[in-house]
């Protein structure tokens, strides 16, 4: 994870996505919708990707699940892992409705790492906004908490 995100690595997200294919599938009540978490213009211009979004288009091309790519927006960078879990959990995430109609919808959250939450729920939160009626999430992987 590390090489392929800090190391400006693409390649790795099909095979991570092939992985969560084959560990986590999906109910017997498939998602409508996949929706990516955007990453911000900074964390763009430093990467070249969004990690998020590659899993995603993987995702959505196996399972053939449409992607809502404007869903959400991303309105400011933060940088979230420098904080505290509880810090995390009471900042601004930088996160907005797209303000698209995803009425009765059942939206997918895809993500590459999970660590408190806090923006899979701030994301979940959005796209109920938009008329979701059921939204899940699904991450490559879930950092480790402190003991």
């Amino acid at each position: 994870m590390h090489r392929c995100k800090e190391g400006h690595d693409i390649r790795m997200a099909k095979r991570f996505a092939s992985l969560m294919l084959t560990s986590r599938p999906l109910s017997d009540h498939p998602p409508d919708t996949l929706v990516f978490i955007p990453a911000s213009r900074r964390r763009l211009l430093q990467r070249g990707f969004n990690l998020s979004e590659e899993l995603c288009h993987h995702l959505s091309k196996a399972l053939k699940i449409p992607v809502a790519p404007n869903a959400l927006r991303r309105t400011s960078h933060s940088e979230q892992r420098r904080f505290s879990a509880a810090a995390r959990r009471q900042s601004n995430i930088g996160l907005d409705s797209g303000h698209i109609d995803l009425t009765g919808r059942h939206v997918m959250i895809i993500d590459d790492v999970m660590t408190t939450g806090s923006t899979l729920e701030q994301a979940a939160r959005l796209l109920k906004s938009q008329g979701a009626s059921i939204v899940g999430a699904w991450c490559f992987a879930r950092t480790v908490r402190a003991v």
